[in-house]
This record gives C-alpha cells, sequence and structure tokens, in this order.
C-alpha cells in the first residue's frame, strides 16, 4: 500500500532476490511493470556474496525435511496418510446431515391420484370414485386394478447410526495412523505408566523430528553467521554450534514434585525452585521474588528468636 496524493492505494509490487556463487542481485517490478534493479544505499549491486576469504556463501535455504528416504528426499508430512481419512469423514458428516434433514422433512409421494394442494401433516387423504353428481361409481372389473393401486407413501430414511459408526471409526485410524493418543481413552484412573505406554508413538516421533531439524537448525545458524561475519559490525565469537532438546517424555508432574521434596534438603532453595518452575509456570522473576520473600521472613523469625532470648548482664 502507498500513499498517492493523500490517499492510499494497492500497489501490486515484486521483488526478486537472485543467488550467485559469487553475488546477489537484486530486483524489483512496481505496480506490475517489468524488473528492475533494488539498489539500496550504501551497498554494491550486485551484492558480493563471499565471506572474508572470498569463499562463496552459498544460496541460504536450508530444508527441514522430515521422514525423508531415498525415494522421497524432500520429506513427507505427518498429515499426508491422515488427510484421506480426513476427507472421507468430511464426505460422511455431510452423508449425516442430509439423513438427519431428510428425517425431519421425509420425503412423500403418491400413486395414482393427485394430492391436495391444502395437504399438511395430521391430515386425512380420503380417495373415492365419484361421477359429476357426486355419486359413488361402482368400477367395472377392469377397473379394479387402477384403483386398487391408488396409494401414498413416504420414502425411506437412512439411518443415522451406521454413519455415526463409520465416524467413529474413522476418527480412531486417523489416531492410530498418526501414533497420537486419544486423551478421553486414557481414563481419569490411569497409572502414569499406562499413560506413557500410549505416549510412545508419539514419542517417537517427536525424537525423530529432534534428529532432524536439530541438524537444520544448526546448518541455519551456522549460515547466518557467516553472513554476520560477512556484512556485519560485531562478527559472532563461537565456531560451532549444537541443537540440544528438553528430552521428550510423558511428564508426571505429581511425581516431579514429590521427587524434588524428597531432596528438597540436599539441594539449595534456588535450584529447587528453578526444578519446580516448569510444573507451576515461574519465570525467573517469580523465582527471585518467592527467594525474597523467603528471606525476609527468614529474618523476621531470626529476629523473633533472638528478641526473647535472656539478654547477658554486665558486671
Amino acid at each position: 500500500m502507498v500513499a498517492e496524493n493523500d490517499k492510499y492505494a494497492l500497489r501490486d509490487d515484486v521483488r526478486i532476490n537472485m543467488y550467485y556463487p559469487d553475488r546477489v542481485e537484486k530486483y524489483i517490478a512496481i505496480g506490475g511493470k517489468a524488473l528492475t534493479k533494488f539498489e539500496v544505499e550504501g551497498e554494491a549491486w550486485p551484492a558480493p556474496w563471499t565471506d572474508a576469504t572470498g569463499q562463496p556463501l552459498g544460496v541460504p535455504f536450508h530444508p527441514f525435511r522430515n521422514r525423508a528416504t531415498r525415494y522421497n528426499a524432500g520429506g513427507k508430512s505427518e498429515l499426508d496418510d491422515v488427510l484421506p481419512l480426513q476427507d472421507a469423514l468430511n464426505r460422511t458428516l455431510v452423508s449425516m446431515v442430509y439423513s438427519s434433514e431428510l428425517s425431519a422433512f421425509q420425503i412423500r409421494y403418491s400413486i395414482g391420484v393427485e394430492p391436495p394442494a391444502a395437504l399438511s401433516p395430521g391430515m386425512w387423504v380420503k380417495v373415492a370414485a365419484k361421477d359429476s353428481a357426486g355419486k359413488a361409481i361402482i368400477p367395472k372389473q377392469e377397473d379394479a386394478a387402477g384403483l386398487n393401486a391408488i396409494r401414498f407413501g413416504t420414502l425411506e430414511q437412512a439411518q443415522l447410526a451406521p454413519f455415526i459408526n463409520q465416524a467413529t471409526f474413522l476418527i480412531d485410524q486417523m489416531y492410530t495412523i498418526a501414533r497420537t493418543p486419544r486423551q478421553d481413552e486414557a481414563g481419569a484412573d490411569a497409572s502414569g505408566e499406562a499413560m506413557k505406554q500410549r505416549e510412545i508413538g508419539l514419542i517417537g516421533k517427536v525424537e525423530r523430528a529432534h534428529v532432524n531439524f536439530g541438524g537444520a537448525w544448526e546448518s541455519t545458524i551456522a549460515q547466518a553467521a557467516r553472513v554476520q561475519a560477512t556484512y556485519g559490525d560485531a562478527p559472532p565469537t563461537a565456531t560451532s554450534w549444537r541443537s540440544v532438546w528438553k528430552p521428550a517424555a510423558l511428564r508426571n508432574d505429581t511425581e516431579v514434585v514429590d521427587n524434588l521434596l524428597k531432596i528438597a534438603d540436599r539441594i539449595d532453595p534456588e535450584t529447587l525452585l528453578e526444578e519446580l518452575a516448569p510444573v507451576f509456570g515461574w519465570n525467573q522473576d517469580k523465582i527471585a521474588q518467592i527467594l525474597a520473600r523467603r528471606g525476609t521472613e527468614e529474618a523476621a523469625r531470626l529476629a523473633r528468636v533472638t528478641g526473647i532470648l535472656p539478654r547477658r548482664q554486665s558486671a
């Protein structure tokens, strides 16, 4: 969006950077026009794309591949096998909606006679053969079959129970294929070990991602450091990086608290609070406040104790 004559208007601008082994060429297309040079004040055009030793930096793209194989080097999303099931579930839900609507607004039919236009629910339709004077006509034998064919009815609707069962089955399969446990299946009285067993598949996915994505992050940071060292004012002092992840394990907060309380008398208060912080969502400021209040309470308690001690009388 640009300002034109004190008004704002939308403009279609396109920015393109072209990376070569030794340079970067920057272009811009303003308002849908042809590409022209995009020049930055104080920067050469094209911009050099080498480090201090003259080595090319390369294109700064680092793929985060998931489940890559020799036949699928680009990787595969965890949702690839789930999407077809989601499509089937969506179609099942649409069928359920149509079936429920047809159950509320049933389709009726008539054979052999035109139903009254003012027909409404609860009305009876009486069909009788009469002449123009309103006198009943006794049909001949050859007309009996046609009169007996006159009837009304309702088209049968599909039952919702099969759709519900199918939807439940599809949802269960989605959780199974995605290796994601369902919380509603664990139960409120499930033990910690039972919950850990249900989390094995999900933990395996997370640990695999730690390895693949960790390497990609290391390459990304290393590339950013090379760019900073070449173009920045303060080059980084580190020369290598290693990604470290927290363990991908199901955390039982009650168990964590109990274990920390068992060793509380063997560690200092600050370490204890730092270990408890993830459970209660405390940050460093909160920990500092707790320590300060504990220090104030200890000082007040010590003052009360020393206040009641007998004073030594001088000779």
